[in-house]
């Protein structure tokens, strides 16, 4: 815990003061592989992303299970490295559900961009969700290009098997639909 309060109190000072945060992200850094578990190691690689994302990627190759926090660090790429944050997010296996989070982040900096990531997902459900993603956050200012990612995303989810995922898909896509509206 004291190495993800270290790691937050780091980010935040980051801007103000670059010397001091640096030392508080190296005593975050002491203290996470001092502990046991990944979760500070997971807090600062993620604290890191926006001032430092090559460290951030090193720290994060080190916690086992990091699809998580890469994928937070991607989304945090994507404002001002989209390509970049798109192969980072492209490597993150096993493939989830958080790849739409990162595509819809995507979308605010680079539509097109956040579209290839979108379209490299292999998991139907996946797609679908980073369709919509791109979708809702387009709806703001090209209802048009909103709605064409909608009705793809639509034709993607026809590929998912019956089931409570397929369920769970269709009102995320009626629901995006309502909020073009």
């Amino acid at each position: 815990m004291a190495a993800a309060a270290l790691s937050s109190a780091a980010r935040a000072l980051y801007a103000a003061d670059p010397v001091l945060a640096a030392d508080l992200f190296a005593e975050a850094e002491r203290l996470a592989r001092s502990a046991p578990g990944p979760a500070g190691l997971g807090s600062l690689a993620i604290a890191l992303a926006s001032s430092s994302p090559d460290r951030a990627l090193s720290v994060a190759a080190g916690v086992p299970d990091n699809w998580y926090v890469t994928g937070e660090i991607a989304k945090v790429m994507a404002r001002s490295q989209p390509e970049r944050a798109v192969s980072v997010a492209q490597s993150i296996r096993p493939q989830t559900p958080h790849l739409a989070d990162v595509a819809a982040v995507l979308a605010a900096a680079d539509p097109e961009v956040a579209l290839v990531l979108a379209w490299s997902v292999e998991d139907p459900r996946y797609r679908a969700n980073a369709l919509a993603g791109i979708a809702r956050t387009l709806a703001g200012s090209d209802l048009g290009r909103a709605a064409r990612r909608l009705d793809e995303a639509e034709e993607v989810a026809e590929q998912v098997p019956a089931g409570l995922s397929k369920v769970i898909l269709q009102a995320r896509l009626a629901r995006a639909w309502t909020d073009l509206g």
